[in-house]
């Protein structure tokens, strides 16, 4: 019975010692008065530098008030307590997320006080705000650093980079660790770089550290790296490659199951975040676009209007002027009633497509509803400029528009209307291109006009008009 008594405690020393976890004896007065051996691996501490000192010494008290009031609750109890989340210090300062589960054992002789398990949390910690990022729609390049932030933790213990596309404009990024050198952080598209093959061959790339081209090599080696590893992260749907996450790694060791696991985790993250960019960018698409034309729709339109010709105060004083061009189309109704809607549709996109031609990039030409349509012009060059513009509408859309059932002629109503920021509201800038518009067309088809802003009191006797009419054509 001694016998095997004695190799028990030899076999529960032992599995201490090798445990993956540390275990701590504290006081009630919250001194530590026995540690397990793995402390110096998790801790950086040697045992006898840390028997002896408050276990309050080795945490980040503000991080989870929580966590204390879980262990002053646990010197009151007995037994089993529930695991609850510390944020740990290191000896160097730098700190761990550690599950710690309390065992109160004030009443056993040997122990006579809580017996603490302590384990790495990080990595776990770190999946766990990916997912509340994800529930949060947090931008891309935030969910991003929190990935770079998992590949830090135990298992992979890399400093990451992740290079990808933009999603709303098809740039190239790159976010690192800061830690990295230069080149390591620009991770370049150069020939034989781990990362430029894994999106070459579209699967993973592990290359020891003397292996890479220079400067790479060089760099790496001086920062203590001994392998590089890339993985690239297809989308979810289709062939597409998203980009490629890439890790610095100070072990001597190609990836093993455990963090093949784990990257494969991190990849599908990063995907799933970039669907969710897609379909916001989507939704954003439709709630500022006309479906049929792809143009700007009202709400883009009066945003825009809005801001335009707001006055901005911390202008340099040079003059810039503001134009609505409104556009009526003649002889659409003719062509649904003669050819169909689908033919009313292909003229719609048509006439889309013509005006985009006519404007300068940054104009927005916006589509408010049936064959009303408006260009929203900022820095213009004056009238002059108005005119020319209203010109080129007007000659662009004579043009017969074939369509699927045949061609169709259509012409133009246009109507211009100009001011400086802070002169006119956006309503009253499109109420006076309007005004112009109908004087063109009473006109004759196929023409243009400048019109003329109202003042303040011509506008207030005009809606009070509009509203007098209104009323009366209710009773």
């Amino acid at each position: 019975m001694a016998e095997g008594a004695e190799r028990d405690a030899r076999i529960a020393r032992r599995l201490s010692e090798l445990a993956p976890f540390v275990m701590f004896v504290v006081a009630p007065d919250g001194t530590i008065v026995w540690v397990s051996a793995p402390v110096e691996r998790l801790f950086g501490m040697s045992r006898d530098a840390i028997v002896g000192t408050n276990i309050f010494d080795h945490v980040d008290v503000p991080w989870n008030a929580d966590a204390i009031d879980s262990v002053a609750y646990a010197m009151g109890a007995s037994g089993l307590q529930r695991p609850m989340l510390f944020r740990l210090v290191r000896s160097d300062g730098t700190t761990m997320i550690a599950e710690v589960t309390a065992n109160a054992q004030f009443d056993d002789p040997d122990i006579a006080g809580l017996a603490v398990y302590a384990r790495q949390w990080d990595e776990r910690w770190g999946f766990e705000q990916l997912l509340d990022a994800m529930a949060d729609n947090t931008p891309l390049p935030a969910v991003i650093d929190l990935v770079l932030a998992v590949t830090g933790t135990e298992n992979l213990a890399a400093e990451g980079v992740f290079v990808y596309t933009d999603p709303e404009s098809g740039d190239r990024r790159v976010r690192s660790n800061p830690s990295l050198g230069p080149a390591q952080r620009q991770a370049a598209p150069t020939p034989g770089a781990p990362w430029t093959t894994a999106l070459q061959e579209l699967l993973p790339c592990s290359v020891p550290v003397r292996e890479l081209p220079e400067p790479l090599a060089s760099e790496a080696a001086q920062r203590g790296h001994r392998w590089c590893w890339a993985w690239p992260v297809p989308a979810l749907e289709g062939s597409e490659t998203l980009g490629c996450l890439v890790l610095w790694r100070k072990l001597n060791e190609p990836p093993d199951h455990t963090c093949r696991m784990t990257l494969g985790r991190l990849v599908r993250f990063i995907a799933l975040v970039f669907r969710r960019e897609a379909l916001t960018a989507e939704l954003r698409r439709a709630a500022l676009h006309d479906p049929l034309t792809g143009l700007g729709n009202r709400s883009a339109f009066f945003a825009q209007l809005t801001d335009a010709t707001r006055r901005d105060e911390g202008s340099s004083g040079v003059e810039r002027t503001v134009a609505v061009v409104s556009i009526d189309l003649d002889g659409f109704k003719p062509v649904n009633d003669r050819l169909g809607h689908a033919a009313g549709d292909d003229v719609l996109v048509a006439v889309a497509d013509r005006l985009r031609a006519q404007v300068r990039e940054g104009d927005l030409v916006a589509r408010l509803g049936g064959d009303e349509f408006c260009i929203l012009c900022r820095d213009l060059d004056g009238e002059d400029a108005a005119t020319r513009l209203a010109r080129r509408i007007v000659v662009a859309l004579e043009e017969p528009v074939i369509t699927r059932s045949g061609p169709a002629r259509i012409g133009a109503s246009v109507g211009v209307s100009l001011c400086r920021p802070g002169q006119v509201t956006g309503d009253g800038l499109l109420e006076a291109a309007d005004r112009a518009m109908y004087r063109a067309k009473a006109d004759g088809a196929g023409t243009w006009r400048i019109g003329e802003l109202r003042s303040s009191g011509e506008a207030l006797a005009a809606a009070r008009e509009k509203s007098r009419d209104a009323s009366f054509g209710e009773g």
